[in-house]
């Protein structure tokens, strides 16, 4: 609890922090990163069985974050371990993460408004927006519906 209240004087969250909310993946690991308001996170790693095609996820860490300057730091409250990646448009850059090299990039395949509500959704291929992008107003309707090809807006 100290640490987190340390982190959050030393890193308050900003008013920026809600267009952080969504959802990350580094698809070659299977890695996905939850964040969600008012200021959580959850790190796990989802595995298809290629014979079933069930899938599986294992949670890998879950705590709160900050948000400051850019700068994210993930404080995990069941491994007291702290994590800080770099916020750059739709995407987060790892610094300093367990098991990952500094430099893996997390793609946001999804955002969420303050509220928690679905803000867009979206997917990606080679690191590239593919296929079709959908947004959402706060209320749910969609607002608009965009169809990319390997990082080309194509409507």
């Amino acid at each position: 609890m100290r640490i987190l209240l340390l982190l959050l004087l030393l890193f308050p969250v900003s008013e920026n922090t809600d267009n952080l909310y969504g959802s990350y993946r580094i698809e070659k690991k299977g890695m996905i990163l939850e964040l969600t308001p008012p200021a959580n996170y959850t790190l796990f790693i989802a595995e298809k069985n290629k014979k079933t095609g069930m899938v599986t996820s294992t949670e890998l860490s879950r705590g709160t974050f900050a948000e400051n300057n850019r700068q994210l730091t993930l404080n995990g409250q069941l491994t007291d371990k702290i994590m800080t990646l770099s916020a750059g448009d739709d995407k987060l850059v790892v610094q300093e993460m367990p098991g990952l090299e500094k430099g893996n990039t997390f793609l946001r395949w999804s955002g969420y408004y303050k509220s928690g509500k679905m803000q867009f959704e979206g997917n990606w291929r080679k690191g590239k927006k593919h296929g079709e992008w959908t947004y959402f107003d706060e209320s749910g309707d969609v607002q608009k519906k965009e169809l990319y090809k390997r990082g080309k807006l194509k409507n």
